[in-house]
């Protein structure tokens, strides 16, 4: 209600270049859809690669998102926090772009993706070979086992993870996977509690959070989970 009635009628007069999406995703200053044909489209702010090598501007029509020349990605889904999207195609390769990764889609050095999860500057995909992360660890969220020799912009190559994950979400500075019989594992910045223990240290070994949950999400500094009983559980900053 607060957008002028123009730009208004000029967004959703864009938006009609999206037919046929069945899915949608948004973060800070960029929205993707995925079409029927499993194109992705974006639009938003061109700066900061967010729109995957696209230079238009921010009230341009959206565009399809390519790997090169007459070459658009076809995705099976997208995840975006911050500036920063990533997508898993139909052949289950991870691609990220915006942020720290570029304009052009990169290609994540893993097979079988079945889930991923990116902030800013780390992430974590459950792959062919498990469970991985990559990026910051100042504050251990890669990896808490090196964040002792970290400092400030730290980064770690992707690194398997010792734990058989369903689900993996990250935060702006912790992590927290899913395993198969329910349980919720955290680790990284617990400064807000996100690691749901009741100490705050800035940086937490991997630890149980909760039990019994069937899904899970995460906000930049707190984590909810979805329990069988179908209640929702949260913690963290509030």
């Amino acid at each position: 209600e607060r957008c002028p009635a123009g730009v208004k009628a000029y967004i959703q007069e864009s938006l009609k270049a999206v037919v046929n999406a069945y899915a949608i995703a948004a973060g800070d200053d960029v929205t993707c859809a995925t079409t029927m044909d499993d194109e992705v489209m974006c639009w938003g702010k061109a700066d900061g690669g967010r729109l995957g090598g696209s230079i238009v501007s921010a009230l341009d029509p959206p565009v399809p998102v390519m790997l090169s020349p007459g070459k658009p990605l076809h995705v099976a889904r997208v995840v975006i926090r911050d500036a920063t999207v990533c997508a898993i195609d139909r052949s289950q390769q991870g691609w990220c772009w915006g942020g720290v990764y570029g304009a052009k889609p990169t290609h994540l050095d893993l097979t079988g993706v079945v889930d991923l999860s990116i902030n800013g500057d780390h992430g974590c995909a459950i792959a062919s070979t498990g469970l991985v992360c990559w990026g910051n660890n100042v504050n251990g969220q890669v990896d808490p086992a090196q964040a002792a020799a970290c400092t400030r912009g730290c980064t770690v190559a992707p690194t398997p993870v010792a734990l058989a994950a369903t689900r993996v979400v990250v935060g702006a500075r912790h992590t927290c996977a899913l395993d198969a019989p329910g349980s919720v594992w955290c680790w990284g910045d617990n400064e807000d509690g996100q690691l749901a223990r009741k100490d705050a240290f800035l940086v937490g070994d991997r630890g149980l959070a909760f039990t019994g949950a069937t899904d899970l999400v995460a906000g930049a500094n707190h984590t909810c989970a979805l329990r069988r009983d179908h209640s929702a559980w949260c913690w963290g900053r509030n």
